[in-house]
């Protein structure tokens, strides 16, 4: 039986694919809420103490730390997956196809100005974690199909995890969100 899937690369699947390596397998939203309630309580801690003790050398450093730290983690967050989409210049758009069959993977890629068709064995995946949402399949660390789960016919997205798993083992990874 093959199931069969799509996904455009746009920038709803670079967010989530930007959520999912920055903070793994827990949810991105709730995630940076937390460190941002973090350095918030640190920030009004350090504002207070350079208030009520006056200047202090290592306070400053701290709050400057502080501030370049979120705005780091502000950037990754919310302006990477930008910069990264509006830098694919022709892959922009692309369409990847997906045939899930028994034992294989079979990807076909299309947009504009490219077109390209590959097979691969289950076994040659590097790793897959698995959102509400999508199928990250990582050929390796820096190559990656993204799979939406809404596309998805001929199946579920229950057959497909359970063939990805039953190959991958340790290497399908189910996230929290």
């Amino acid at each position: 039986m093959e199931i069969h899937a799509y996904c455009e690369y746009n920038l709803k699947s670079f967010k989530a694919l930007n959520g999912l390596m920055l903070f793994g397998k827990e949810n991105p939203a709730k995630r940076m809420l937390m460190w941002g309630i973090i350095y918030g309580i640190l920030l009004v801690a350090v504002i207070l103490n350079l208030f009520w003790l006056g200047p202090d050398s290592t306070m400053l450093l701290l709050l400057c730390l502080l501030v370049v730290i979120q705005l780091y983690m502000c950037s990754c967050y919310f302006l990477r997956p930008i910069r990264q989409y509006k830098s694919m210049a022709n892959l922009r758009g692309a369409v990847n196809h997906y045939c899930f069959r028994q034992d294989s993977l079979e990807a076909t890629s299309s947009n504009s100005s490219y077109n390209g068709q590959s097979e691969l064995q289950y076994s040659g995946i590097f790793k897959c974690m698995e959102t509400d949402a999508y199928f990250f399949l990582f050929l390796s660390k820096r190559q990656v199909y993204a799979v939406d789960k809404a596309t998805i016919t001929g199946g579920t997205a229950e057959d497909i995890r359970n063939r990805l798993s039953a190959c991958l083992g340790r290497k399908y990874i189910r996230c929290k969100y």
